[in-house]
């Protein structure tokens, strides 16, 4: 199942991703205890197709070749 991140930088409009379950957590955890993130919401409404939300996909931090983590 693919959830939803959505994450506010602090810089205009908050980024959408796409992830696993565990992806978006860990992201999420991380990005608020660094301090990268203003605010983080995980959930699982997941819809490519509202043109107000393009997201991105979440991918492994092992390399430029890593695998979706999903």
């Amino acid at each position: 199942m693919m959830w939803h991140l959505m994450v506010d930088f602090g810089l205009g409009s908050p980024l959408h991703f796409v992830a696993s379950y565990e992806a978006a957590v860990t992201f999420a955890r991380e990005a608020i205890e660094k301090g990268w993130a203003r605010a983080v919401a995980v959930d699982d409404r997941v819809d490519h197709s509202y043109p107000a939300m393009p997201c991105q996909c979440l991918y492994a931090p092992s390399g430029p070749d890593a695998a979706p983590m999903f």
